[in-house]
Formats: C-alpha cells, structure tokens, sequence
C-alpha cells in the first residue's frame, strides 16, 4: 500500500475525498485538535475533542494505522500480505486471519467483491503514475486466480492455492475505522473524526450534543460541490464511485473499481454509493458491492437493519435508506429522490 504513497495520497486528497465533514462545536479550540499523516495510500485525518485527550491517543491512532497498513500491504516487502501471497503459506497476525475470515463470510454471501482478485487488481495497476489496459489474455488468465476457496485458514495459519493473490483495498480503510473505534473507546476522548477518505469513523458525541452533519460529494471529476447532507449519530461511513481512482485512454475513461466476471472496470449505472453502519468493515465492502450491482439490484440494499445506503445514479436520482431518508437534504437542484 506504500506504493507511490506520496503521488496517491495527492490525488486522493484534491479528486477522491467522497464527503466531507462539517464541524462545529461550542468549546475553544484548544479542546479539540486535527492533524493528518500518509497511510493507507491515502492522507489520514485525525480530529480529537475532549478536555483530557493528549497526543498520546493521536500517536495511538497512527501507529495503529502505520501497522495495520503494514500488515496488509500486498506490495512491501515487509508487507505480512505481500509475504503470504509469496511464499503461499504463513502463520499471520490475529488482524491479518480476522480481516481475512471476516471478508470470506461476506464473499459466500454476495458475489461483487473479492480479496483473491489481487493478480488482477495488479495487472491493472492503478496506482502506478502511468497505468495502462492490460492485455485481454493477460486479464482472463488473471480471472482463473480468482476464487475463495483457494483461501484456506487453520488457526492463524493461511494458506493458497491456485496462484490466487490477496488484495485487501475493498476492505482495509473500513476494517481499520473498527480497530480505531476500539482504541478510541479505551481513551477519554469524547467525541473524534478519522478519515481516510473514502471510509470515515465519526465517533462519540459532538461536545454542542448536535449530531454529525455529512456531505456526500458530486460524482462529478474533480468537483468540490455536494449532492446533500445528511445528519448522523457516530457511525461509520464508507463511499465507493468510479470517480475515486481512474485513468483515460482515447477519450475512455477507466475505473479502479473492476467486475470480476469480465476482469474490465465495473459498467454501472451508478456514480456513487455511501453505506452507513456500526460495521466498518461491512460499508466499506458493501460500498464496492453495492456499486457494482447497479440500480437493478439496489432495492435488496435499502431496507436492511444493519446498515443505510445512499445512492447516486447517473440520471441524477437518489437511492436512499427508508431509514434515514427524512435525515438526508438534497442541496443540488439536479437531483431528486427515486
């Protein structure tokens, strides 16, 4: 993940950021602080409110990153991704088994997302500065990898089979917003944002007992404009769109998110999908899932108890959860409720 962090972390920040958190509180500012540092291929904001927090919790919650990004990075040498998917077999982290397990149980129930396309995740190469289209051979014979049950787990003990490779991106900001949440819990911080761009914590409460207020961005390339807001209690929230990470060839553009049934980018009627939940692991997958799916499956999404959903499709509609429908407020004209 440390791979061109630096270029990555610039574009995500000016083109990917998909919402944008509004603050306000009644305390000075010496009772809460913001700072921000590269992880996770991405620039990491940190914002802490409470009378007794140091920086200690901040150096908590960085190093806790740092290792996380660590653990799974497909591309490091020390990466423990990068030595499983070399060597097949290693006995990992409890974090590493975790992510892994719980990934697996959301794989065998929906069909979009899947950490075992890794070799074709790296054959396109979106992070690379000049990132092409892969040869078609290439890409169906990156799609034989793919499949879960080459994923075996004894213990901590993982191991593969079929030349499958891991990539952990459709989960990995979302796992680590369920790690950070714990750590905060264990703190005297009262209320904290941590934003890795596309999966945010929003945590506690906010010191004026006002709730969180959360703009979800235009779908629009490099747009600073927002479709609406919607008021929220802690929660996790996590966007995925075809905006995020792209590149264009001949007037075509190229997204990062990929359909594994034909090894090309995701055709979708959809421009963004926000999934709201206590899960953050569970958004961040369902995110891409979600997207992929387009309108046609969205409806199966909409009323579910353990999360919320707000969906943008390209004919300016909005899909929204029954259940926080009367908490979201459109403020862009061109779009209205499905």
């Amino acid at each position: 993940m440390k791979k061109k962090i630096a270029a990555v972390s610039i574009v995500i920040i000016l083109t990917a950021v998909l919402i944008f958190l509004f603050y306000k509180t009644a305390f000075s500012k010496e009772y809460n602080k913001t700072k921000s540092f590269a992880s996770m291929d991405t620039a990491v904001s940190v914002t802490l409110w409470g009378r007794q927090f140091n920086d200690g919790i901040y150096n908590n919650i960085k190093r806790e990153t740092e290792n996380l990004d660590m653990l799974f990075d497909p591309y490091s040498e020390n990466g423990e991704l990068y030595r499983l998917n070399k060597n097949r077999r290693l006995v990992c982290s409890e974090h590493t088994k975790d992510i892994i397990s719980k990934t697996l149980d959301l794989t065998n129930k929906y069909k979009n997302v899947d950490i075992t396309a890794g070799r074709l995740i790296s054959l396109w190469d979106f992070q690379s500065a000049n990132p092409k289209v892969p040869k078609k051979e290439k890409i169906v014979e990156a799609l034989k990898t793919i499949g879960s049950e080459n994923i075996n787990i004894n213990g901590n003990e993982i191991s593969l089979d079929g030349n499958t490779n891991i990539d952990l991106s459709a989960v990995a900001k979302g796992y680590a917003c369920d790690i950070l949440k714990k750590e905060l819990e264990k703190s005297e911080v009262d209320c904290s944002v941590v934003s890795f761009g596309s999966s945010t914590l929003l945590y506690g409460e906010k010191p004026n007992g006002e709730e969180f207020s959360v703009a979800v961005r235009s779908p629009e390339s490099n747009s600073e404009k927002y479709v609406g807001k919607l008021k929220t209690k802690s929660c996790i929230i996590s966007s995925s769109g075809g905006y995020e990470r792209y590149f264009e060839v001949k007037e075509k553009i190229y997204s990062h998110i990929l359909d594994l049934k034909t090894g090309y980018p995701a055709e979708t009627d959809l421009t963004s999908v926000s999934v709201i939940s206590q899960n953050g692991l569970l958004t961040d997958f369902l995110s891409t899932e979600i997207y992929i799916g387009g309108t046609e499956k969205i409806a199966e999404y909409l009323n579910q108890k353990e999360y919320s959903v707000i969906a943008l499709s390209k004919d300016n509609k909005v899909y929204i959860s029954d259940n926080i429908k009367n908490s979201f407020e459109i403020t862009d004209n061109r779009y209205s409720f499905k």
